[in-house]
């Protein structure tokens, strides 16, 4: 029998990845002010996709989070953002804002 001492880096904090869907006014600028507000709140930005259709802008971003709380910050935030009409968690990527958008 081997005994393998092994130790966890409790210190090291956990990151949660979420997808978020995000609808808003199609004006100049705006996916910049909202990495801009995510940024500033020391979060990581996986993936970022947007598409102009009519008159809005409508895409998803994928964030990591400590927990829900801190989730709940960023959403309240980004909804803070001139131009910004929804912010919603999305479970399931197929239900995401540009499911179904047709690309040129």
């Amino acid at each position: 029998e081997r005994v393998i001492e092994v130790a966890w880096d409790i210190e090291k904090e956990q990151k949660f990845d979420v997808h978020l869907s995000i609808l808003g006014e199609d004006r100049k600028n705006l996916l910049k002010d909202i990495t801009l507000c995510v940024a500033k709140q020391d979060i990581n930005i996986i993936n970022v996709s947007f598409r102009v259709e009519d008159t809005y802008a409508k895409g998803n971003m994928d964030i990591q989070v400590s927990d829900l709380q801190h989730l709940t910050r960023i959403i309240n935030s980004i909804r803070k953002v001139a131009g910004v009409l929804s912010v919603e968690r999305v479970e399931n990527q197929n239900q995401s804002i540009l499911h179904g958008i047709k690309t040129s």
